[in-house]
């Protein structure tokens, strides 16, 4: 009892969610922060499976992803929108183990469920732009102040005849012929350079014109 009280008391203050079940599958205990999250405790679990708060769209996939590693005792980790007790969904990783005594009796599991949201948003929003610059018909090329290349897309490729893996690393001016027209290189480059001051970044749009 006394170290049941010293593992609730921990759990309750870890800066994450905790959850265990049991070898049935059923949820025995659920820590202060996943009740905070989601606004049900173990007693309201019961009879209920974690999925009851999983957005539509991800509780297949997460049901299939949990009972394939259930059925063989494996580490699990998912990914999916949980439920707020706010009925807002965020986005979580659920990391669960198997739990087992000394002899290798099976137990259940035990795991801890993370807010990504905002990670997996901006790493979304990052997909979704470099996309559009993969896929547009203008060569676009970033590369650092240095003039070392960083990203080199399709249209880049195809007009330079070097594909991607040829291109990043190399310098700006190893592989693209630039007509400076009344500057020279030097003012040119003096010029860009203080106006894209203190980024790390440079974006170059290049047209055939």
């Amino acid at each position: 009892m006394e170290s049941e009280k010293r593992f609730r008391d921990v759990a309750d203050s870890a800066p994450v969610m905790i959850w265990m079940s049991d070898e049935k599958n059923e949820t025995v205990y659920v820590n202060k922060p996943w009740t905070e999250f989601t606004g049900m405790d173990a007693e309201m679990l019961a009879g209920k499976t974690w999925t009851s708060i999983v957005h539509p769209e991800d509780v297949d996939r997460a049901i299939e992803k949990f009972k394939d590693s259930f059925n063989q005792l494996e580490p699990v980790t998912m990914t999916y929108r949980l439920k707020k007790k706010t009925g807002e969904y965020r986005w979580v990783l659920d990391t669960g183990i198997p739990r087992k005594l000394s002899d290798g009796i099976f137990l259940g599991y035990i795991g801890s469920v993370v807010d990504i949201n905002d990670q997996k948003l901006r790493e979304d929003q990052l997909q979704y732009q470099a996309t559009i610059l993969e896929n547009v018909s203008d060569i676009i090329v970033t590369s650092e102040l240095s003039g070392v290349i960083k990203f080199w897309n399709k249209a880049a490729e195809e007009f330079y005849g070097i594909n991607e893996q040829e291109a990043i690393g190399k310098l700006v001016i190893e592989i693209v012929q630039l007509d400076y027209q009344f500057l020279t290189r030097e003012e040119a480059i003096k010029n860009f350079l203080l106006l894209v001051s203190g980024k790390e970044r440079l974006l170059i749009k290049i047209s055939e014109e």
